[in-house]
């Protein structure tokens, strides 16, 4: 748990919580939500994650616009972090090689070298990014993010991989912490086919592994949720979200993700406040109530 502050590219700066939560964008535009909207939210993370996935195809209109994707997409003033792939999707497996990664656009497959790769992140200009795949990848991009006078300033994240095998990910813990990038992303646990103490037993042997000073990588008339001070709750009732949600109205979309977007706030905030008092475990109680007993049982 800590603070990660800086600035980023363009001069601002900015203050990280962690452990926290990334802005989900798709395209650098946060579903549906416009930015006026978007601003009615309080304390909105200060990383927007945009994927390579989505906007590789458009790379000759971000090269020809020339001041990178963070102003072309009218994002906010904090970070911008550039994953290759889009966690929010599902993609085909089995097209990866020792050169190439593949990612897929609305026109299909798309084929990456570490060479490609680096010339689209020149062009969106991140201020982070994770290579997701193999070790190798991850010491090419390094080479050329260093000799490259274009990507200074650009933040460079291992990725730790292995599965469900905790030796694997171990191995792949240790040695990505002894490469020179800037923090860690934890890749694959999140889908829900992993056992639960299994993924507890991975994740704490990785950070194990990790160094400690760099940042690592949720007809009634009330409220959604009694007490919440999100715009949602505080105008409308469960009943007209029932309608919308009924009748197939977008504004339904439009208040569920504000809603979403500051109880994923709210959670986070919660965790890093529960760790700093040593008081995790009473977190885990009051978010898992009596599903974590019979759990057990």
């Amino acid at each position: 748990m800590g603070v990660l502050k800086g600035v980023n590219r363009m001069g601002h700066h900015y203050s990280l919580d962690t452990p926290g939560c990334l802005l989900y964008t798709h395209l650098g535009t946060v579903p549906h939500l416009t930015q006026d909207t978007l601003c009615t939210l309080k304390h909105l993370p200060s990383v927007s994650q945009v994927t390579l996935s989505a906007i590789a195809e458009h790379q000759e209109v971000l090269e020809e616009f020339k001041d990178g994707f963070r102003k072309f997409a009218g994002l906010h003033d904090g970070l911008l972090y550039c994953s290759l792939h889009d966690p929010a999707t599902s993609n085909p497996t089995g097209y990866t090689t020792n050169k190439t990664v593949s990612i897929w656009g609305s026109g299909g497959r798309i084929e990456l070298t570490v060479t490609k790769f680096m010339a689209l992140l020149k062009t969106v200009q991140p201020d982070w990014k994770s290579v997701d795949r193999t070790l190798t990848h991850l010491d090419e991009c390094l080479l050329v993010h260093q000799t490259s006078p274009d990507l200074e300033g650009l933040e460079v994240f291992g990725v730790v991989e292995g599965g469900d095998i905790l030796e694997e990910r171990v191995r792949s813990a240790r040695e990505t912490a002894k490469r020179p990038v800037a923090g860690f992303c934890l890749d694959g646990l999140q889908t829900g086919s992993l056992d639960q103490a299994l993924r507890t037993d991975l994740i704490s042997a990785v950070n194990r592994e990790l160094p400690e000073d760099k940042p690592r990588f949720q007809g009634d008339f009330g409220p959604l949720v009694e007490g919440c001070d999100c715009y949602c709750c505080r105008n409308h009732q469960r009943a007209y979200i029932h309608h919308l949600l009924v009748t197939n109205e977008l504004l339904a979309s439009v208040l569920l993700m504000i809603h979403n977007i500051a109880h994923y706030q709210g959670f986070f905030s919660a965790l890093r406040e529960a760790l700093a008092n040593d008081k995790l475990d009473v977190l885990k109680h009051l978010v898992l109530g009596d599903r974590d007993t019979v759990t057990k049982k």
